[in-house]
Formats: structure tokens, C-alpha cells, sequence
């Protein structure tokens, strides 16, 4: 499940504070987002994210190229 907050950097830092376990911090993505992965104390795998920026496909598609070199 992917939820959009205001600020993800914040609710992971609560959410690490109330027993959740880091699966991946908060990165930046080539599509806009920043996002993570946790998982709850009762073993639920949650993404959060924030949308940093508006990506044009055509923009999308030249990050994704040069990330993964197609």
C-alpha cells in the first residue's frame, strides 16, 4: 500500500519512533516522488511518499534511461 503524506521525511521519523522498522529510507525517485519503505510491528510493509515534482512522460522516460542506462 502507497500513501502520500505532506511530508514523508516526518512521518517516517515517527513512525521508526513508534516501533517501526526502516526497510528503505526516504530517496528521491526519477518520477517525482519521494518515498520509502516500512514495516509495522505487526510485520505490514507500507510505502509513503511525498510528491516533490511533476514529471512529464517524456521527461520520466529521459531519467529512466540514464538511471538504468537504455
Amino acid at each position: 500500500m502507497l500513501i502520500y503524506f505532506e511530508d514523508v521525511d516526518a512521518v517516517v521519523d515517527r513512525a521508526v519512533s513508534a516501533g517501526a522498522k526502516l526497510l528503505q529510507p526516504p530517496t528521491d525517485q526519477f518520477w517525482g516522488d519521494r518515498s520509502c519503505k516500512l514495516q509495522d510491528i505487526s510485520g505490514h510493509t507500507w510505502m509513503f511518499a511525498t510528491r516533490k515534482e511533476d514529471v512529464s512522460p517524456e521527461e520520466m522516460n529521459k531519467r529512466a534511461a540514464a538511471m538504468f542506462g537504455s
